[in-house]
């Protein structure tokens, strides 16, 4: 029976540090990434407190307890299900319509040219 025995010919690579203008950039990511979605965190932490905590000062940015009688409310008032069918529905036909080949005319348009091979623009299609 043979083992394995771990390849330790290969040098290891040297952890390197990122360029000035990379981690300048890096952190400009960071701080545009928490300036995006602190906002829908803070509405999401919202959405899910009790209206009473709403208004607590300092507030929280973790609510101490968990509502979702307002999710609930909505559900009972709107068809959420009927909005996903709807949503999913136009989503398929615009698909659909834009995969289509019967979309798209012959190489008749002067932006395609003559239709002699070399003469189409790469936006006609079928080539």
């Amino acid at each position: 029976m043979t083992t394995l025995q771990p390849v330790t010919d290969r040098p290891r690579r040297r952890l390197r540090l990122p360029s000035p203008s990379r981690a300048a950039a890096l952190l400009f990511m960071i701080v545009a990434a928490v300036a995006v979605l602190g906002p829908v965190m803070w509405t999401l932490s919202t959405s899910l407190r009790a209206p009473a905590e709403s208004f607590d000062l300092p507030p929280h940015f973790i609510p101490l307890g968990f509502d979702v009688s307002a999710y609930r409310e909505v559900f009972t008032q709107i068809d959420v299900t009927r909005l996903v069918l709807n949503s999913a529905l136009v989503t398929a036909l615009i698909a659909g319509g834009r995969c289509s080949p019967r979309r798209w005319p012959a190489t008749s348009s002067p932006a395609c040219g003559s239709g002699a091979p070399g003469s189409s623009s790469p936006w006609c299609w079928p080539p």
